[in-house]
């Protein structure tokens, strides 16, 4: 049976949160007179109340020599609390961990380095934290140096380094100065790419040669690559814990139910989506996978409803409808329109009535999409165009079935395509 490395049971950490009672976040200068006497005497005091916070609670789990534990969750959901009760920065509540062996920690930029000292300095100064000797430090002083690629800068002091410089120092020194034990929390996020293809392969090689890697990622290529297990956390509590893909998708799932209730229509946006007697009074999205009602997937079907109501003035003229979808820097991604572009016509509308847009296959790739509406008259004159009226996610989603999801920092759309290689040996 594996040796166990780390073992945590029952582990849990509360934190306090102070708030006024009653609700009140501020107390005017006659409240505070008024109370004064009062208070002097420690009776009828506006006291602060107190609540609880959970950011962990009853967390169990085994880790045994050469794993890779991969954890995913969203954010709040505990992560970071658990590595840095891992790493002694903080202790439960309640419960208790048990690590055996040297531990590595990356849990922000810089984690273990004195800002006055250089980056030669401070790699001797980490190694002596883990309890390395000075000629084991040497031994692997030039690899940390060379991985890290600060060379140049290495008799700077680490003050003046960039938080890629230090990121990258950081990580050689917690790769290459053989902790038993790597804890690493969403840092490589902070390194350009090239950086992350190198990280990524060190831990590969880490993991092979037995060393014990808990790492936090909301990479969940990453995590599926790298992983031989992988813990879910939702709200501090324990939801899964297995296999990486499993895990992936309990955490999609929930990040869908959670997602569901993040749809958000402007209502005074909307109320100025109006012209010529004809207004919106309703905008509803959603997503159709299997005939069930959810929220938007890349690749999966899209719908878009949108009402209207016509009053008297209206004469019975014909609209029509634009919608353009746009990233949350501003980007237009995508234009669908009534007439002319796509060639519907809307026809003369009824006093009152729904255009549905249907999208067989969304290709947004994960991320936050804004939607501006537009109405227009034939002709494509706009009569009223309201931007962001609607702002929703668009969920992680395998959509080449490569076992790779896609966000929106690997392109803004995808498409189906085929690739051929003629070789001509």
């Amino acid at each position: 049976m594996p040796t166990a490395v780390i073992r945590t049971e029952g582990l849990s950490k509360r934190y306090r949160v102070k708030g006024p009672r009653n609700g009140y976040a501020y107390r005017t200068m006659r409240e505070d007179l008024i109370s004064l006497p009062g208070r002097l005497l420690r009776r009828n005091r506006l006291a602060e109340h107190v609540d609880d916070f959970w950011a962990l609670r009853d967390v169990d789990l085994q880790i045994s020599a050469g794993e890779v534990l991969g954890v995913i969750g969203r954010n709040g959901a505990g992560k970071s609390t658990l590595l840095k009760i891992l790493s002694r920065v903080t202790s439960p509540t309640s419960g208790h961990a048990e690590i055996a062996g040297r531990v590595g920690s990356l849990l922000e930029v810089g984690t273990g380095f004195h800002p006055e000292l250089t980056g030669r300095e401070n790699i001797f100064l980490s190694g002596a934290l883990l309890g390395m000797t000075r000629r084991e430090i040497r031994a692997h002083f030039d690899e940390i140096v060379d991985f890290s690629g600060v060379e140049r800068f290495l008799d700077t002091p680490c003050k003046q380094y960039s938080s890629g410089m230090y990121l990258r120092l950081a990580f050689a020194v917690a790769a290459f100065l053989r902790a038993e034990v790597l804890l690493i929390d969403e840092i490589l996020a902070v390194g350009d790419t090239g950086f992350q293809r190198k990280c990524l392969g060190k831990m590969d090689e880490i993991a092979r040669t037995g060393r014990t890697i808990v790492l936090i990622s909301h990479d969940l290529a990453a995590i599926e690559r790298l992983s031989t297990r992988c813990a879910v956390l939702h709200e501090g509590r324990l939801q899964f814990e297995g296999d990486p893909r499993s895990g992936i998708q309990t955490y999609l799932q929930l990040c869908e139910e959670e997602d569901a209730r993040t749809v958000h229509i402007d209502a005074k946006r909307l109320e100025s989506l109006q012209g010529d007697g004809v207004r919106v009074t309703e905008v509803r999205i959603g997503s159709d996978q299997d005939g069930i009602s959810r929220i938007p997937r890349t690749g999966c079907g899209f719908n878009l409803d949108v009402s209207y109501e016509t009053d008297d003035s209206y004469a019975g003229w014909s609209a029509g409808l634009t919608c353009i979808f746009r990233s949350l820097l501003g980007t237009e991604i995508l234009r669908l329109s009534t007439q002319p572009i796509s060639g519907f016509e809307l026809g003369r509308l009824a006093r009152a009535g729904t255009v549905q847009l249907r999208v067989p296959s969304l290709p947004f790739t994960a991320g936050r999409i804004l939607l501006d509406i537009g109405l227009t008259r034939p002709g494509y004159e706009f009569v009223a165009m309201v931007p962001s009226v609607v702002s929703f996610t668009v969920n992680l989603h395998d959509f080449y079935e490569s076992g790779v999801s896609i966000d929106q920092g690997k392109g803004l759309i995808v498409t189906t395509h085929q690739w051929r290689h003629e070789r001509r040996d």
